[in-house]
């Protein structure tokens, strides 16, 4: 895979959290996909499959509207890429413990 095609795969992997976005994470990600969490939501280090993590998006946009990413840079070097973004939002409804 070229780093372009790299890089806009990582792209669409961030946009996901944005409201209305219509990708859907199986066309991204391997059916082995575990993401490794750090932070995660609790504190510390988590391990998700890719059904753990559907449900995590799934619950970040129940609580979250106008959900925005914003990609600044993005670097890539063999396999890897790292991009620096951002995510804004409006909190509509309960996540974990905050409320609207």
């Amino acid at each position: 895979m070229s780093l372009d095609a790299q890089k806009a795969l990582a792209r669409r992997a961030l946009e996901m959290w944005s409201s209305g976005n219509g990708d859907s994470p199986e066309e991204i990600f391997a059916e082995g996909y575990v993401n490794h969490q750090e932070p995660d939501l609790a504190g510390g280090i988590s391990s998700k499959s890719l059904a753990e993590w559907k449900e995590l998006l799934a619950t970040y946009h129940d609580a979250f509207s106008n959900a925005r990413v914003r990609i600044f840079r993005q670097l890539c070097e063999g396999d890897l890429v790292a991009s620096h973004w951002e995510f804004s939002a409006t909190l509509t409804a309960e996540i974990m413990t905050i409320k609207s």
